[in-house]
């Protein structure tokens, strides 16, 4: 019985091991076209980053740090407007709030996890990381697994967005002035539509956006970014088909 029992656990423990690495992989794949979406979202960021009160070592640093094109961007309207960096940091806030329901929703997933990685994993939680998981990730699946699957998915769009800041506050000073908030808004709400974009409609709907975004960008306190992220949501409603749900949400 001791003999059987052993060859059991050997077995078990080796397909674990084999799972493992597929688990990896299948992470980096999911993660390849989103760090794709991503790179002219970090190099806009970055070109405004560049000009502003927050260039140099300190707007860098916020890449990493916020992991959060909206929250970053929104920050340094706030400070080029002329308030001060309490106001920029509520603003960030704000605008960073909606993790906490991705933070609630994922729990269960983290729960079986070893604390190291609920404190680092955590800090990974972005929109496109629990899209990846929520979509392809079963709510069943073994803590090891799941964690192989969030380092894959994750950690390449950390190395990507990080990257492009960097290229992007390096040719920043070269744009006409004036252009590189208005730039990083626009994209930065195209970008949001993207799922919408397969359709005619969804393009229209994302060119909207974007185009009230550059528009409304000298709005005080950054709200130029949620007025234009508000206008291409309600155009995406409006546009595309009413029978497809969640395009909003």
């Amino acid at each position: 019985m001791r003999v059987i029992g052993a060859t059991m656990d050997i077995d078990t423990n080796v397909d674990a091991n084999l799972d493992l690495p597929s688990s990896l992989r299948a992470g980096l794949k999911d993660a390849k076209p989103v760090a794709l979406a991503l790179a002219p979202i970090g190099l806009a960021l970055g070109a405004a980053v560049s000009t502003s009160p927050l260039a140099g070592m300190s707007g860098w640093i916020a890449g990493p740090l916020l992991l959060s094109g909206a929250a970053h961007f929104a920050m340094i309207s706030t400070l080029v407007e002329g308030s001060g960096a309490t106001a920029a940091l509520f603003t960030a806030l704000v605008l960073s709030s909606r993790l906490l329901l991705y933070s609630a929703a994922l729990a269960p997933r983290f729960r079986a996890q070893p604390s190291w990685f609920r404190w680092v994993g955590a800090h990974l939680i972005i929109d496109q990381s629990f899209v990846m998981v929520d979509e392809n990730v079963p709510l069943d699946e073994t803590p090891a697994r799941f964690r192989r699957y969030w380092f894959g998915c994750t950690l390449p769009l950390v190395a990507v967005w990080v990257a492009t800041i960097t290229v992007g506050m390096a040719i920043g000073p070269r744009l006409p002035d004036g252009w590189r908030l208005e730039l990083a808004g626009a994209i930065l709400v195209t970008s949001m539509l993207r799922p919408a974009v397969a359709e005619r409609s969804g393009r229209l709907a994302a060119v909207i956006g974007g185009a009230a975004t550059f528009v409304l960008a000298g709005l005080p306190l950054g709200t130029g970014l949620l007025v234009g992220s508000v206008v291409g949501i309600t155009a995406t409603q409006r546009l595309v088909r009413p029978d497809r749900a969640g395009i909003a949400s």
